[in-house]
């Protein structure tokens, strides 16, 4: 005879305090109790940059407070005179920029002037004027 699963329980939502920390938005990131300089920094940035994009796009705004927090750690080290992997502070700044840029597109924001590229042509029109 065949067993019924018509009796069996709904699979529903736990009350807050049966979920993860991080699902109850208590801890950001698992295992970390926040109580660091750099766990610190990376909740404010964090906050910061989910506040901006009105609680969406979660994972972004993580992995840039990440960059962020790992970027000023390499800087730290270099101004106390330790040696650095060069390439490491370039790729993180890279990283920085493009996910910074990504970000400002999901949530609709404009490059500033100075940072948006004129097409070649005007480019060199405006180095003919001013000569």
């Amino acid at each position: 005879m065949r067993k019924s699963y018509t009796n069996r329980k709904r699979f529903s939502v736990p009350p807050a305090p049966h979920r993860s920390k991080i699902s109850n938005g208590s801890a950001v990131l698992s295992g970390i109790d926040g109580r660091s300089a750099p766990a610190r920094r990376f909740k404010n940035l964090y906050q910061d940059y989910l506040k901006r994009t009105a609680g969406e796009h979660d994972e972004l705004c993580k992995q840039l407070a990440t960059l962020i927090v790992r970027r000023e750690a390499i800087d730290a080290a270099m101004i106390r005179g330790e040696p650095i992997n060069d390439f490491d502070l370039v790729r993180i700044s890279s990283c920085i920029n493009r996910t910074l840029a990504r970000l400002q597109r999901l949530i609709g924001e404009s490059e500033p002037e100075h940072e948006r590229r004129r097409p070649l042509h005007d480019y060199l029109a405006s180095r003919e004027a001013a000569e």
